[in-house]
């Protein structure tokens, strides 16, 4: 199992408006990424998983929600309610909702209680998940942090391929070792029928460093085509 297709899955899926798609790629690639952190078979899927979720700074801030009448962490409620939800029962709990971002790179959490008594989550909780499995160091091989292939370029000279490449865009790279070693990089062009990618020279892009909130939202746009 690849957890990078996992991601991919999860983006692709978001980006048609799939969200309950989205959310399991993305559970599935966190349950995978925690049991990796922590191979030991005497410590139990759920516990994993809600370590690995727990390591988010926004879990940390918050240390519990109402929900059905109790308090819980962000963590449990993702394993039981949606993970555990979504791979048995094929659909999230009725009473749980999730919401646009009140503001980019601003997540939201509404407790469960009255009125309404449902838990309100944003989608930027889709979007932590995602950063959580990509930022794992079980994980960087697969996404490329071990080597210096930049996450985002922007396009500097796009004269070989004018259709494919837009001057002053900024565009995700993909790993492949092999053509990083010949100066090459992957590139999510504007061919959107291609998911792998493209390999083009790595003189015709800059490196370029975007704010956490700046990255969720091209990774959510288009699939991060720029």
């Amino acid at each position: 199992m690849s957890i990078y297709r996992r991601v991919d899955d999860a983006l692709a899926l978001y980006n048609l408006g799939h969200l309950e798609g989205a959310l399991l790629s993305a559970l599935v690639a966190a349950a995978a990424t925690a049991r990796q952190e922590n191979p030991d078979p005497k410590v139990g899927d759920r516990q994993c998983f809600e370590e690995f979720l727990g390591k988010s700074i926004f879990c940390q801030r918050l240390r519990g929600v109402e929900f059905r009448g109790e308090l819980h962490s962000i963590p449990h409620i993702f394993y039981k309610w949606l993970r555990c939800e979504l791979v048995h029962e094929g659909a999230i709990p009725v009473d749980i909702e999730f919401v646009e971002d009140p503001a980019k790179g601003v997540l939201r959490t509404r407790a469960g209680g009255a009125p309404n008594l449902t838990l309100q989550l944003s989608h930027g909780w889709l979007f932590e998940i995602l950063n959580l499995v990509r930022n794992s160091p079980v994980n960087s091989e697969e996404f490329g942090q071990l080597s210096n292939r930049p996450r985002f370029v922007i396009c500097i000279n796009n004269e070989s391929n004018p259709a494919s490449l837009i001057l002053g865009k900024v565009y995700r790279t993909l790993p492949d070792a092999e053509a990083e070693s010949h100066n090459m990089l992957r590139i999510i062009d504007e061919d959107r029928s291609e998911t792998d990618g493209y390999l083009y020279s790595a003189s015709i892009f800059a490196p370029i460093e975007l704010p956490e909130a700046a990255e969720r939202a091209l990774m959510a746009a288009g699939n991060g085509r720029g």
